[in-house]
């Protein structure tokens, strides 16, 4: 990557942290990373703005035995494998429960620059758990530089994170719709009266 494309890039991943942040302050919530094929990456973008305080932590869990004492089920990664859906579920679930977090994010892949086990360069599984549901995606990146596939990984699972607070009714943001609600029936029985 030239220097200007590596600043562009860089530049991009903080505007998207940015709005993670952002949108992590509307809602109220916190939030807990476990890491694989990004090993952190996602974690320090977010920690690079300033505010960051709603990631009550993270961590890399590499080694398949590292994401087993995180709480990630060997029968999972023994029926699934380690690059798969029920991995990166799990792995997003152990961060939100290790951490104690309002919501989990967990990815999972092969950073490159060959195949794994199968599995082409550039393939991770990113899931998001908390709130009213889950989600996992599986990610193609289409690269086979490690750094170029581990930097497109880390602004995916920002954006798809963007995405699902934006999509979600934060508590805050119900309490404040159950409060207009209630004075609007306060005032509609007032003025009936």
């Amino acid at each position: 990557m030239t220097g200007s494309a590596s600043e562009a890039k860089t530049s991009h991943t903080l505007r998207l942290a940015e709005a993670v942040r952002d949108a992590m302050d509307r809602s109220g919530r916190t939030l807990a990373t476990l890491e694989s094929c990004t090993g952190g990456l996602i974690a320090s973008a977010l920690t690079d703005v300033p505010g960051a305080g709603y990631l009550l932590g993270g961590g890399v869990a590499y080694d398949t035995h590292v994401k087993q004492a995180f709480g990630v089920p060997a029968q999972t990664i023994q029926t699934h494998g380690v690059v798969s859906r029920a991995v990166a579920m799990a792995l997003a679930e152990a961060a939100q429960k290790w951490f104690g977090a309002d919501i989990g994010l967990g990815i999972t892949g092969v950073a490159g620059p060959g195949p794994e086990a199968g599995i082409a360069p550039g393939t991770a599984f990113v899931a998001i758990t908390g709130g009213e549901s889950a989600e996992v995606a599986e990610l193609a990146v289409g690269k086979s530089d490690r750094f170029e596939a581990k930097s497109e990984m880390v602004d995916i699972a920002l954006a798809m994170l963007v995405e699902r607070l934006e999509a979600d009714f934060s508590p805050i943001e119900r309490d404040r719709v159950e409060s207009c609600s209630a004075m609007q029936s306060r005032s509609s029985i007032r003025a009936r009266n």
